[in-house]
């Protein structure tokens, strides 16, 4: 968990954010002498914003709330994806991502990519819902069939059936059947192109 500024002398806490990028695994907890920043804080997706002078009531509510998610979010997700999915087919499983007021159960085949988003993970559906989850891509990674999806990207996993073209066209890219356009690791290459059928 850190406990970040946003005005500070070298460079600004969301500017420090956006130079770590995929290297943030941990909690955000802005703490401000200024109101205008709310709505951007809440874009990058931090657990609480406290202006300064920081109320003592209120830092130890944002820890009690911090320590509450983080006991309970790890072992009930553990736990309802293993007992959603007994005796179902790749295809046919669930998975269960959290959202502010409980759950959304997702038909994995329904999943069209996730991406990292620092300490989040971005959950693109078929239907085009995006879902933004506080877990990171790895957490999420081994609810995910390999029979249906690939990772082709430190921060990018597929659904394998859902690829509409593969491009080397500057840089390697796939676009997805909803027109979204990944960018593909070179070391992920050879895997994909066997997973596509021409490796």
């Amino acid at each position: 968990i850190v406990f970040l500024d946003i005005s500070m002398p070298l460079m600004s806490g969301f500017q420090m954010l956006e130079q770590l990028g995929d290297a943030v695994n941990f909690t955000v907890v802005f703490t401000t002498a200024y109101d205008q920043f709310v709505l951007k804080a809440l874009r990058v997706s931090a657990f609480d914003y406290l202006l300064k002078p920081v109320d003592t009531e209120q830092l130890m509510d944002t820890i009690n709330r911090l320590k509450r998610e983080n006991a309970s979010a790890g072992m009930a997700e553990r736990v309802q994806n293993h007992s959603l999915n007994k005796g179902l087919q790749p295809g046919k499983q669930r998975i269960a991502l959290r959202n502010k007021d409980g759950y959304d159960f997702i038909r994995v085949d329904n999943i069209l990519y996730c991406n990292a988003e620092r300490a989040y993970t971005e959950v693109v559906l078929l239907d085009r819902r995006k879902l933004i989850v506080s877990r990171s891509l790895g957490e999420i990674e081994p609810h995910l069939p390999e029979s249906i999806f690939e990772r082709i990207h430190h921060s990018t996993i597929i659904n394998i059936s859902e690829v509409a073209q593969f491009s080397r066209n500057e840089g390697l890219f796939v676009i997805m059947e909803n027109g979204d356009k990944l960018a593909v690791a070179r070391s992920k290459k050879d895997s994909l192109l066997t997973r596509l059928g021409i490796g």
